[in-house]
């Protein structure tokens, strides 16, 4: 027996059949929530200038990101999820995005905290169906035609070391890591933001995050040496990234119905009880 025919089967005795009703009129909408957790379908990183601009690194086992005042030694990364499982109904509630810390490179200034951001590729940019490619450092060889890159990926602002194009994202969240961080610490960004963002996109194909380094100094020029890492899907030691979700369906007229007619069913007993 489902919670819900159990539920009107207690329903059936009671004596308050407005409350009764109304129970069952709210418990309709939540018995079809699922929480949802999907891996990233696509990564990559981003680098920038000369040739770099233009090379794809979506095969890599690391996704590096790394902020600073030199345009020369910027990176970001990207994230694919298959965001199909939502439906295309309701909201999303409980959002996180997950993603595992790899030893970085370079040598940061000793305690120094650093901080990024998580936007969002609103739904309505184009490129939503980038492609990952083949290409990995210090590996040579073809990619795919349109691979993602500095210069082509979505949401990527050229212009700076630490932002994306605000005309095309929305930023879901933030995080910090001490020093180039350590092998197998995770971040997890979740709240508002994120579950807004993800409930205006709630049943689109895909869903994409650039990930960007916002601090620009550190000293001794710390900010353009400090590589900061993060596992890729294609890693085998450490998860990759993640995302996860509960879709809220949206009150349907059934269950409104539903409810309506368990109302009339329990107040006809209820009078008709009292009648005899």
């Amino acid at each position: 027996m489902n919670i819900t025919s159990s539920l009107f089967n207690d329903l059936r005795h009671t004596r308050r059949p407005a409350l009764a009703a109304l129970a069952l009129m709210a418990v309709l909408p939540l018995v079809t929530q699922a929480q949802v957790t999907v891996e990233a379908s696509a990564d990559a990183y981003l680098r920038s200038y000369g040739t770099n601009a233009t090379t794809n690194y979506g095969n890599g086992t690391l996704l590096q990101v790394k902020g600073g005042g030199n345009m020369g030694y910027a990176r970001k990364g990207i994230i694919r999820f298959d965001f199909t499982g939502s439906n295309g109904a309701g909201a999303v509630d409980n959002s996180s995005i997950t993603m595992t810390v790899l030893a970085g490179a370079g040598a940061s200034p000793v305690g120094m905290v650093w901080n990024f951001a998580i936007y969002g590729l609103d739904g309505s940019a184009t490129g939503q169906d980038w492609v990952e490619g083949s290409g990995e450092t210090g590996v040579s060889g073809p990619t795919p035609p349109n691979a993602v890159t500095w210069n082509n990926a979505p949401g990527n602002n050229t212009a700076t070391t630490y932002s994306t194009d605000a005309a095309t994202t929305t930023l879901v969240g933030t995080f910090s890591i001490t020093g180039t961080g350590t092998n197998g610490d995770t971040i997890t960004v979740s709240g508002d933001a994120l579950d807004n963002f993800l409930s205006t996109v709630v049943g689109s194909q895909y869903v994409s995050f650039l990930i960007v380094r916002t601090d620009t100094t550190g000293g001794a020029d710390a900010s353009d040496n400090v590589i900061h890492q993060f596992a890729t899907r294609e890693n085998t030691s450490y998860d990759g990234p993640s995302l996860t979700y509960t879709s809220i369906p949206e009150a349907s007229s059934s269950a409104l119905v539903a409810g309506l007619i368990v109302l009339g069913a329990l107040t006809f007993r209820h009078c008709k009880r009292r009648q005899s």
